[in-house]
């Protein structure tokens, strides 16, 4: 008698312990059924929004800016191109620059005592680039020294101001519309956006051309080579 009650007392104690565990373990299970909370999936989602808002401003400045230095080398391209070929073709080549963003070739040819345009090509800046001085930008210390910032287009700075023409050479100066050295230099950006600002300056005694980018360093602004 008193084996088999012990047997039992011990068979009853072995089963109660399986029946708390097995308890306890579908009450942890219960538990983690229930997941995030209401309050955890908006602080989750409230992270995101606010990592994919900070990744999209930085994606479009960098889109705006390579917009930019396009245009630029749009410009810088199309009078290199036209001082090289002034000079191979042994002819005088005249680049008219207009508004908003047109940059016009002409081979000219001298026949009869009078010279005349023939017309070559024509390229555009990209739609949201124009020849433009966006407020802002410095007018004493600018590209080169060139002028003071009054005219997006000033193509003989050095004599006159406002100029939109500039003659190519076949020894590879560039002249202003009565045959006088031009230092000429273009102001390019997206209207109303000082950061977008780039500039073209060009040395009528070679030919030379540069490229420009203004900075800006807290209050202070400058122009270096992008």
């Amino acid at each position: 008698m008193w084996v088999r009650g012990n047997c039992s007392r011990r068979r009853y104690a072995l089963n109660r312990t399986l029946t708390v565990r097995c308890e306890g373990a579908r009450s942890k299970a219960a538990r983690g059924d229930h997941g995030f909370s209401l309050v955890e999936l908006l602080i989750v989602v409230a992270i995101v929004l606010v990592i994919c808002s900070a990744s999209l401003m930085a994606i479009n400045s960098v889109l705006k800016s390579s917009r930019a230095d396009y245009a630029l080398q749009i410009a810088l391209g199309q009078i290199r191109q036209v001082h090289q070929r002034a000079i191979d073709e042994r002819r005088v080549y005249r680049l008219t620059f207009s508004t908003p963003g047109n940059i016009r070739t002409d081979r000219m040819d001298f026949s009869g005592g009078v010279w005349t345009p023939s017309f070559i090509d024509s390229i555009n800046l990209p739609t949201d680039m124009q020849f433009t001085v966006v407020s802002g930008t410095p007018t004493t210390t600018t590209p080169n020294g060139f002028g003071s910032a009054s005219n997006a287009i000033d193509l003989s700075v050095n004599n006159t101001s406002g100029a939109t023409q500039m003659l190519f050479q076949a020894d590879g100066r560039v002249l202003d519309s009565v045959n006088r050295v031009a230092n000429g230099i273009v102001y390019l950006a997206r209207p109303a956006d000082l950061a977008s600002s780039r500039a073209v300056t060009i040395f009528g005694s070679t030919g030379r051309v540069k490229g420009w980018k203004l900075f800006t360093s807290g209050s202070n602004k400058y122009w270096g080579q992008p």
